[in-house]
């Protein structure tokens, strides 16, 4: 079980990777840093804009449960956008 301890928006200071879709960021990028315990280590970890934003719409998803790469793995390389409207049935 996770457990989230923080969340915050931030300015990353080097470039870095989106836990959710594997996608490299540069310096100056906007991400939200999750940080928690999972299974009695505290882990941190940051997605994208695009990530967060599919995380808001699956609120019953934890961050911290999820796998590195899981929203694009488990999208097949889809964008969130075009993820939402197969989920939504259009």
């Amino acid at each position: 079980m996770a457990t989230i301890i923080n969340k915050r928006h931030l300015h990353i200071r080097k470039p870095c990777t989106c836990y959710g879709c594997g996608e490299r960021y540069l310096t100056g990028s906007k991400m939200l840093r999750v940080a928690g315990k999972v299974d009695g280590q505290i882990i941190a970890v940051r997605y994208c804009y695009d990530c967060e934003d599919w995380l808001e719409r699956h609120d019953w998803i934890n961050p911290l449960e999820l796998e590195a790469g899981h929203i694009r793995e488990k999208t097949r390389r889809m964008s969130w956008r075009d993820l939402d409207l197969v989920e939504d049935g259009a």
